[in-house]
């Protein structure tokens, strides 16, 4: 991990400035996300070959691809909105309504969120009559 890390200090460093100077921000952010993949194609299984070698594919489907099909169903929704026939004065309308249709939707994982681990919580305590200290324990 060690060697991963000064590796990519050591390309970044010099390759930093120079897209700045030659693409602006966008270059710089290509950057970033170059990075993140590199973690996530690398650096995960390395660790999950270590740690948790059993979890890697339920790691990639759960908290990976489910994400990101969720985001693109969002994106290709908010992009087949604007596109779609209507006037120009209407776009500023259509992404208003977009951001409040991923603001409820967000709410309303959230509130499922919680109130499963309330019922988890909740179904602990009545087996065994108390609480977790430690929060690790949950």
């Amino acid at each position: 991990m060690f060697a991963f890390n000064a590796t990519l200090i050591c390309l970044l460093v010099p390759l930093l400035p120079w897209l700045a100077i030659r693409f602006g921000a966008q270059g710089v952010a290509c950057v970033s996300i170059g990075v993140n993949v590199a973690y996530v194609l690398f650096l995960i299984p390395l660790m999950h070959m270590r740690v948790l070698p059993a979890e890697i594919w339920r790691w990639y489907a759960f908290d990976v691809a489910l994400p990101l099909v969720a985001t693109a169903i969002v994106v290709l929704s908010g992009r087949a909105l604007a596109r779609s026939t209507l006037p120009n004065g209407s776009m500023l309308t259509t992404a208003s309504t977009l951001a409040i249709v991923v603001r409820i939707a967000a709410l309303y994982m959230a509130a499922l969120t919680v109130t499963g681990f309330a019922l988890l919580m909740s179904q602990r305590f009545r087996a065994n009559d108390r609480l977790p200290v430690n929060p690790v324990e949950v």
